[in-house]
């Protein structure tokens, strides 16, 4: 989860219009900063000149929204050589803490018996939906696979991986994804990203692959 401190100092310039010293400014993880007068989108989780985004007026708060957009994302990935199992998914109005996604696991003695669900936070505009999607789907995977054991960061920052070559395919905005690739956290962002390079390096395909049969990406 992507953070942005709230400063207030004339040594700050605003990104889109120039000025400094124009009351309190907000910092994206990015480090790109932004005056008061601009409204501030919690789905770009930037600063625009408009009020409202793309992102903001396409927020998904339907169940039937929320299936639809989820089995397209399924599908885009598929389109790709990355399938992930179509799980149960249901919105719901809040997440604890900073999360806004959750992939619950049930376990058997064989890979047969297993079970995942999923749960995504109502509210989210449609690209960060979809990022959701294809992070906790992954999750499912890994879980439904039933090969080794995955050390839990690398598992989050396979997740990651296959949210972010989402995102890449998706045409996500270049703040959403610059801010998706700042992220300071040891697996959302540092595993991804090292991730991302294996991907980029082997293909990746190829080290999904490799996890799901000996729970190491290399």
């Amino acid at each position: 989860m992507a953070t942005h401190a709230t400063v207030a100092t004339a040594s700050i310039q605003c990104a889109i219009c120039g000025r400094r010293g124009h009351g309190s400014y907000r910092r994206s993880s990015t480090g790109e900063s932004f005056c008061s007068s601009h409204p501030w989108c919690a789905h770009c989780r930037t600063a625009h000149l408009n009020p409202s985004c793309d992102e903001q007026r396409q927020i998904v708060v339907a169940h039937s929204d929320a299936a639809a957009r989820a089995e397209q994302v399924l599908r885009d990935l598929h389109a790709i050589k990355i399938a992930l199992p179509n799980v149960p998914l249901r919105l719901v109005p809040t997440m604890p803490g900073p999360e806004e996604g959750r992939c619950f696991k049930s376990f058997g003695g064989d890979t047969r018996s297993r079970s995942a669900r999923i749960e995504i936070q109502a509210g989210l505009g449609p690209t960060r939906f979809g990022h959701v999607v294809a992070h906790e789907h992954t999750h499912a995977l890994l879980h439904l696979h039933g090969g080794p054991s995955v050390d839990p960061y690398v598992e989050e920052g396979v997740c990651e991986l296959v949210a972010v070559v989402w995102l890449t395919n998706h045409g996500a905005r270049q703040e959403i994804l610059n801010d998706v690739w700042a992220n300071p956290h040891p697996a959302y962002g540092e595993q991804m990203r090292r991730l991302v390079r294996l991907g980029r390096r082997y293909g990746v395909r190829p080290v999904l692959d490799r996890v799901l049969a000996t729970g190491q990406p290399e």
